[in-house]
């Protein structure tokens, strides 16, 4: 569907301005085309994963696509100098005598990349109540400049509280992957999640 709208919006680009017109003006057309789209598609992941409202519908096994994010160059220095300034973060030179070759990212910024993901796509803010912490953090491969990351989760367990019943805790493991489906991210934790009021409490 995607490139039948695409193909469709390409012809409608040569029908509104003809070739005496500027080729600038067809690329713009059709740069508008697919920013379009790229929004919609975003748009859409977003609100398929934002179904899940409450701790009752996660259920074990169920994976969820976190979408993708791109790591700049800026970012990872600009993060570094601030908050972790180890040379292989911020001095090109010192980095390529590392082990590591060349400028990384920082752990925590990889993190905070999977972080904004996860409210991009998966927290809901009208349940979603925190968390108690994380039982793992790794970060099996580092990230560059350049990569670009998509997240995964995978829900493990649900369950309701039986002191407090009007709330579940919904335990996952999230795995960040480069672009050779390397992973260089990985998180199992667990968030408090509201349940559903309609729900018969135990």
């Amino acid at each position: 569907i995607r490139n039948e709208r695409v193909r469709c919006s390409s012809h409608l680009s040569s029908t509104i301005f003809p070739d005496k017109l500027s080729k600038a003006l067809n690329a713009y057309l059709f740069g508008i085309v697919i920013l379009y789209f790229k929004g919609f598609i975003s748009c859409k992941l977003a609100e398929e994963n934002r179904e899940k409202n409450y701790a009752e519908d996660y259920k074990s096994g169920e994976v969820f696509n976190l979408g993708t994010y791109e790591v700049t160059a800026e970012e990872i220095s600009t993060f570094a100098e601030k908050y972790d300034p180890f040379p292989f973060h911020i001095d090109e030179k010192a980095a390529k005598e590392t082990i590591f070759g060349g400028i990384i990212s920082s752990g925590w910024l990889t993190a905070l990349i999977w972080l904004r993901l996860m409210h991009k796509t998966f927290l809901n803010y009208e349940t979603t109540l925190g968390s108690p912490g994380h039982e793992e953090m790794m970060w099996p491969n580092p990230v560059r400049a350049g990569d670009n990351l998509t997240g995964w989760l995978e829900i493990k367990e649900s369950r309701i509280s039986k002191s407090k019943p009007n709330l579940g805790f919904v335990r996952y493991t999230a795995k960040l992957l480069n672009q050779n489906e390397k992973e260089v991210f990985v998180t199992t934790s667990t968030i408090i999640v509201s349940t559903d009021p309609k729900a018969p409490k135990a």
